[in-house]
């Protein structure tokens, strides 16, 4: 007999505020065994601006970086170049609680493309903040997320590049 226990997550100093258009996502930036998919998240965003879907939005991507991992947020920075793409290695955990509360939308894509379940988020403390700041999440239907986001009804669950893009664009039309 096994029972679940969840991470405790913190949220007390989390609240929503004025909310902006921003998408958030947050994760180590790393491109080894817990990669967050930074890539796939920027290429989707970049993919929206481009079809003239997301005007007047902002990505951030925020999260801890190792010296080690500063070549890979170079590489993201250059992906990123000429959008509205921040790149927020190793922030202040005010700065990290002030994003979380003016930000719409939450995109999380760690899990995505892998079939090993150690590669998937096993819990995902991060969009349960973000949740709790009022943002929507738009996470990735792998590993520990599906226990926490109930598609259409507390956030949605997406499986391709596709379905994040058609429920953010859905989510667009309905806050103009």
């Amino acid at each position: 007999r096994a029972m679940v226990i969840y991470p405790p997550v913190d949220t007390h100093e989390i609240t929503p505020k004025k909310k902006e258009n921003v998408i958030l996502s947050i994760g180590r930036f790393t491109h080894v065994h817990t990669a967050k998919k930074h890539e796939v998240l920027i290429a989707a965003y970049q993919s929206l601006v481009d079809q003239k879907k997301f005007l007047g939005w902002r990505l951030v991507l925020a999260g801890g970086m190792l010296p080690e991992d500063q070549a890979y947020v170079e590489k993201l920075k250059q992906l990123a170049r000429n959008y509205q793409i921040s790149i927020l290695p190793n922030i202040s955990h005010k700065d990290l609680i002030s994003w979380y509360g003016k930000t719409r939308m939450y995109w999380h894509a760690a899990g995505f493309g892998e079939k090993d379940p150690a590669r998937m988020e096993h819990f995902g403390i991060s969009t349960v903040e973000a949740m709790a700041a009022g943002a929507i999440p738009l996470v990735f239907a792998g590993g520990g997320l599906p226990e926490i986001v109930s598609n259409g009804k507390n956030g949605f669950l997406w499986t391709s590049i596709d379905e994040l893009i058609s429920q953010t664009t859905a989510l667009i039309k309905k806050s103009n």
